[in-house]
């Protein structure tokens, strides 16, 4: 059947929502072709935006006048469709309504050609959604693959740290762990999953600082830190330095954490390493001064809650330096060791030893009820010291001098207690070493003077508060009047007449020492000088002279150009010198005397018998007297010792030659027990006590009225002058009777 166009036409426009234009060609004189719309459908009035009636007659190329990058190009198009009669087919979207469609053009005559619009829109947009999930399938799967490689790659990293890394939910039970958690635990990891995490560290404490960190952790959401040390199965134990770091879901709320635990031992042996040598003395392994006085604080601040004592002794070994100089340096230090170890052992375990300097030591002990609990432990370091210690092939016992500061009877403070068992120490050294002293108040007054000494010392030359005091010597066998004895007094303002023993020291440490002792020597010897002259006789003037004097490089030219100026002969003035100077430096010492005996000056040895000169070192001094210390007088038990003494010490000092004379003779079977032993001169209260300038010419006219009473007696007993005075005591000192 044949269907005429027409009809064909009208039956698409009655029977079609689709939207299609019909247009048909018409060729020009110019070779162009128009294309004009004759039919359009009403739902192509909505692509195109215009009525029905504004579209009809009109050029297709007008609707379409442009083709985008994304258009087709509708006149190449179109141009196509009419020359070579083409089906064609494309898609378009429409601005206007944002719509797809599938184009199609369909010859439908010659000259007509039929414009189809599909609406595709919904399959396009299925068409996207499908290529977006493919897309997003696509990526999920390499987001999957990645994620799994990402994790590979963490868990690689994680199992290959040093640090132990775990993760664990907020009861602290664990849910992961690297192979460094395993490695120390000694544990799988299926038996470690489920398992708290404090249960891995074995001390009590440190489970609570792992509860208080993770508290922490949750109140904050800040990482947590805590140091803490974890002890193996073999009894060692490591340090480690753990950092909790917060875990959050989605919706940023904390579900956890992960741990980092980092080794620190290391770190931890060098920082105790370094502890110990702030605190600790490298030689001996005991605590230092600066442990010792933080120990010593805390001991206060309890002592004064508990109402307790507290002692600090200050342990000086005697001669160290000696030994030390004998054996070297290297059997020092290890007998240093040795020593404090010993110290230890006999203190209590809570009680502190600890070194304070080269050959001194601390002790602190804590918790005193009474200071006698003291007496035993310094016996039991006395006789531990005194024990031979066996250091490579030597056997050296050892000595020491101890002083005691107690809290809160010497000081409050922990310096001042230290200060005040020093300042004791000192004193037990004066009193003969090996032997311990308490420090009390009366030694704090005594302290106090000396202080107050120091300071004035400094003005007393100035303002002539110093004068001699002379002592009569005898010639024990003929009982004349040898000399005198020189001995300083200071007229002190506060204190009255002081003694040499209280300041001399102190003018030795400030160096007052040399224009007080030219002073001395220069008026001893003018006395001398004025007696001798008045009086036709030949006495010696005796002088002391200190270290420090002896030391100083012009004291020979100060001796001799006094001499000169007093006028007296070398041979009256009599320098003494005890028998500790000389020793200190004795090579130096001898080489100072020779050349002043060799210049006439009679030299001294003062003291002697209470130091350790040997006899060669006797031979080799050049000595006029030697002058026997009153304390060897002081132990004599008559008559048992009588014959010992002349036998060691009197009859040794004659052998070589020299004079003896008795110092501090005070009673009357001291003076017999020397006479009988042959003793050469004698000095002391038995006799006169030191007298001002003024009354010595008073003992001196004395003294010749008592020669010519002896000559009587002489003639009137029929004994000869020697025989006289080798009769008892009887007839010698204060009391001697001259009466016919």
């Amino acid at each position: 059947m044949i269907i005429n166009t027409q009809d064909s036409l009208k039956f698409l426009v009655e029977n079609t929502n689709d939207a299609y234009i019909l247009f048909q060609t018409i060729g020009r004189e110019d070779r162009t072709i128009d294309l004009t719309i004759v039919e359009i459908s009403a739902s192509f009035e909505k692509i195109a935006g215009y009525q029905r009636e504004e579209l009809l007659h009109k050029d297709l190329k007008e609707l379409f006048p442009d083709s985008r990058s994304d258009h087709p190009d509708w006149a190449e198009v179109l141009k196509n469709t009419v020359l070579h009669h083409q089906l064609l087919s494309f898609e378009y979207f429409s601005n206007l309504n944002e719509t797809y469609y599938s184009v199609i053009i369909i010859p439908f005559t010659s000259k007509q050609r039929l414009v189809y619009f599909l609406d595709i829109t919904q399959t396009k947009r299925n068409e996207s959604k499908i290529t977006q999930k493919n897309h997003e399938l696509i990526q999920l799967k390499k987001e999957k693959k990645e994620i799994e490689l990402s994790e590979k790659r963490y868990k690689t990293l994680v199992n290959n740290l040093g640090d132990i890394i775990y993760t664990c939910n907020l009861r602290g039970m664990i849910t992961m762990v690297n192979k460094m958690f395993c490695q120390l635990t000694g544990k799988t990891e299926k038996k470690i999953l489920g398992t708290r995490i404090t249960d891995y560290f074995n001390p009590e404490n440190t489970a609570i600082a792992w509860d208080r960190a993770i508290a922490e952790l949750m109140l904050t959401g800040e990482p947590a830190h805590l140091e803490y040390q974890y002890f193996l199965p073999d009894g060692s134990s490591r340090f480690y330095y753990a950092t909790l770091s917060p875990i959050s879901d989605l919706n940023k709320k904390i579900v956890g954490f992960i741990g980092s635990n980092h080794d620190i031992t290391s770190l931890k042996i060098n920082e105790q390493k370094m502890i110990s040598l702030a605190y600790h003395d490298s030689l001996t392994k005991l605590p230092n001064k600066t442990l010792f006085l933080d120990r010593l604080r805390t001991a206060i601040s309890i002592a004064e809650r508990n109402k307790v004592k507290i002692g600090v002794a200050f342990v000086d070994l005697d001669n160290f330096k000696e030994l030390n100089a004998v054996y070297g340096h290297d059997h020092g230090d290890k007998l240093l060791f040795e020593v404090a170890q010993k110290l230890v052992s006999c203190v209590r375990s809570y009680d502190t030893v600890a070194r304070f300097g080269e050959d001194k030591f601390l002790v602190l002990f804590q918790h005193l009820i009474h200071v006698n609990e003291l007496f035993t432990v310094f016996e039991r370091i006395r006789l531990a010291l005194f024990t031979p210690f066996s250091i490579g092939r030597h056997s050296i016992s050892l000595t020491a001098s101890i002083g005691i500061g107690i809290y809160p009877d010497d000081g409050v403070d922990a310096n001042e207690i230290i200060l005040n068992a020093n300042t004791a120490m000192d004193k037990a050294k004066k009193m003969g070493k090996n032997c311990y002293y308490f420090y009390n108040d009366q030694f704090k007054e005594a302290l106090n003077r000396q202080n107050m000494l120091r300071t004035m010392l400094i003005s007393a030359m100035n303002n002539q508060e110093f004068l001699l005091y002379y002592q009569p010597q005898y010639e024990i066998p003929t009982r004349r009047l040898r000399g005198f004895e020189a001995l300083l007094r200071w007229n002190n303002p506060a204190f009255g007449l002081i003694l040499p023993v209280e300041f001399i020291k102190i003018a030795e440490e400030t160096k007052q020492i040399i224009p007080l002792g030219k002073w001395v020597i220069k008026n001893a010897c003018e006395v001398c000088k004025m007696i001798n002259d008045k009086y036709g006789l030949n006495l010696i003037v005796s002088v002391n002279i200190s270290l420090v004097q002896l030391q100083e490089k012009d004291f020979f030219d100060t001796i001799m150009e006094t001499v000169k100026h007093s006028g007296i002969k070398p041979s009256n003035l009599e320098l003494d010198i005890k028998e500790n100077v000389i020793m200190e430096n004795f090579d130096y010492m001898v080489s100072v005397l020779k050349k002043l005996k060799k210049a006439g000056i009679r030299i001294a040895l003062d003291d002697f018998g209470l130091s350790n000169l040997s006899l060669s070192q006797l031979k080799r001094l050049p000595l006029d007297m030697v002058k026997l210390d009153k304390e060897l007088l002081n132990y004599i038990e008559y008559p048992n010792s009588q014959g010992a003494l002349t036998d060691s010490i009197i009859d040794l000092i004659h052998h070589l030659d020299i004079e003896m004379l008795a110092e501090g003779v005070e009673n009357k079977e001291q003076v017999d027990y020397l006479l009988k032993g042959n003793c050469d001169n004698i000095q002391g209260f038995f006799f006169a006590e030191p007298v001002a300038r003024e009354k010595i010419e008073e003992i001196i006219e004395k003294g010749v009225s008592e020669n010519e009473a002896q000559s009587r007696m002489i003639q009137k007993i029929g004994l000869t002058y020697e025989e006289l005075f080798k009769q008892p005591a009887r007839y010698l000192g204060k009391n001697w009777d001259i009466r016919q």
